[in-house]
């Protein structure tokens, strides 16, 4: 079959909806429509448009093609990375020609004063040819007050812990629930050594997919299905809350509630293992009851009042159910221990409580990296400037790849550079894919230089890496002061043909004499 490139160009289309004012807003059922213009060798894919900029902003964006000779489903992704990203007029898409193509798309809108979201969902299939158009209806699914987090280490009796991708799936059901239509890519994540971190919705079932087809959790679950909750798991609630900017004067962004679940997942997760967090309050970082910042947003792990999951006042609390309280706090990391003998990441998870204010940061880890605690923040990448750079980071355990057993997994670390014209870089989320770096592409793409590269050394101690005055290039020192030096940290895997980049990368920015 010869390949064609089509660039469809995906228009949204409002159906009989009117206001008093200029302002469109967006109904149950709207279309996206596929507009394949003559006269060109290559079909023409795809734009949504945001409906309603009043009322709705997208957020994400996916779709998938699929039909005979098209192995594997092509799958593209769009994502506002919480409003930095504006949604373009278009999104260029390659898909082959040929019968029986079948475009599914899932679209994701946050309504801009509650800041909850509304997911909607349409596929269609017709031959796709210069002239051929195709209109996708798409419909509501559901609409959710925030997403959660399923947070920890997953292991098997038979495959051991993993390191490599999830994908995440969705299949579309129809009115009495049952699947009525191919099963849908949705999202990509990265486990190490078998710590992860994914979302999860309420009322939204996914399925989580691990290298070789092995399906997390049992198949499709929510954040509240049963089998996540064990003697080995703990679930957070984190109330809707402000949270801080990083920006000068400080604002607030509006987050709407959580429940997080973390622990030891999987049938090789031991009974001896657990989750810790500490029994005594403390405020959130950067989280607030008010858009002002007023007011902090406290952990109280001793509130066991569950009404307090669909209060519609703000709560003030973040609560836990399961897991083991504990008064014994690292003076160090200011982290929980679930006994004086056990090891953090082996025999315990510890819940930073501090840090709940944002989803990804319940856990002490981000991609293989653990995360430390630095004066009032935590980072999986430190970086110091002095007469030079000094890079330092720490792997969890049981992610590096070894020869006996064979496992494949890290087999090191490269730092990436970019001195921007300005800060901030105006190109900085044009890099991100889903939740962490387009590593692979940083270089020849994005701007980037290698910096360092650092091979495998020790899991139980610090990566030190220095990069001198010598290695790093003119003007460095102005602009890391001017707080345009970016550093990204992204893990890599050796292959016949060369590193594999990971995208569970950590990005540095400088600002001024500190940094993020």
């Amino acid at each position: 079959m010869r390949r064609m490139r089509f660039n469809l160009v995906l228009l949204v289309i409002l159906i009989g909806f009117f206001t008093t004012s200029c302002t469109r807003s967006l109904t149950k059922s709207t279309s996206i429509s596929l507009v394949l213009p003559s006269g060109d060798s290559s079909n023409k894919v795809s734009s949504l448009e945001d409906p309603s900029p009043g009322d709705l902003s997208l957020t994400h964006f996916i779709a998938n093609v699929s039909g005979p000779g098209i192995n594997p489903v092509i799958f593209f992704s769009w994502d506002s990375h919480d409003g930095r990203n504006i949604a373009p007029k278009s999104f260029i898409i390659d898909v082959p020609g040929g019968e029986n193509r079948l475009v599914q798309v899932l679209a994701v809108y946050k309504t801009n004063v509650s800041s909850s979201e509304q997911f909607y969902y349409g596929d269609a299939s017709a031959a796709i040819t210069q002239d051929t158009s195709l209109t996708v209806p798409i419909s509501l699914l559901n609409t959710t007050a925030g997403e959660g987090r399923i947070v920890g280490h997953w292991s098997d009796t038979s495959s051991g812990a993993p390191t490599g991708k999830i994908v995440l799936k969705y299949t579309p059901v129809n009115t009495s629930g049952s699947p009525n239509k191919p099963t849908m890519t949705i999202h990509h994540s990265e486990i190490f050594g078998g710590f992860f971190n994914v979302f999860a919705l309420k009322d939204m079932k996914f399925d989580y997919e691990l290298p070789g087809g092995v399906k997390m959790f049992g198949g499709s679950i929510n954040i509240d299905s049963p089998s996540l909750y064990t003697a080995t798991t703990t679930k957070i609630y984190v109330p809707r809350l402000y949270k801080r900017r990083g920006d000068t004067p400080a604002t607030y962004e509006l987050k709407e509630q959580t429940e997080i679940v973390v622990g030891w997942f999987g049938s090789g997760a031991l009974a001896s293992k657990k989750v810790c967090y500490p029994n005594t309050p403390n405020d959130l970082r950067d989280a607030y009851q008010d858009s002002n910042g007023a007011t902090p947003v406290l952990w109280d792990y001793t509130s066991s009042d569950v009404s307090i999951n669909t209060s519609k006042a703000h709560p003030i609390s973040s609560t836990a159910t399961g897991g083991v309280a504990s008064n014994d706090i690292d003076a160090t990391e200011l982290l929980c221990k679930s006994s004086s003998t056990g090891t953090r990441y082996v025999d315990y998870l510890s819940i930073d409580s501090f840090g709940l204010g944002e989803q990804d940061q319940a856990l002490t880890f981000k991609g293989p990296y653990i995360t430390k605690f630095n004066s009032n923040y935590r980072s999986a990448f430190d970086v110091t400037y002095s007469s030079g750079l000094i890079m330092t980071w720490e792997y969890l355990p049981g992610v590096k790849s070894t020869l006996s057993p064979a496992y494949k997994g890290v087999d090191g670390s490269d730092v990436f550079l970019k001195i921007s014209t300005q800060n901030p870089d105006p190109y900085s989320e044009a890099y991100r894919i889903d939740d962490g770096f387009d590593c692979g592409h940083l270089t020849s793409v994005y701007g980037f230089s290698l910096l360092k590269s650092a091979p495998y050394q020790d899991q139980d101690a610090n990566e030190i890496i220095t990069a001198t005055l010598s290695d790093l290039p003119a003007g460095f020192a102005t602009a890391y002061n001017e707080g345009r030096v970016t550093l990204i940290l992204c893990p890599y895997a050796n292959t016949l043909s060369g590193k594999s980049y990971f995208k569970s990368g950590v990005d540095y920015r400088s600002y001024g004499s500190g940094g993020q």
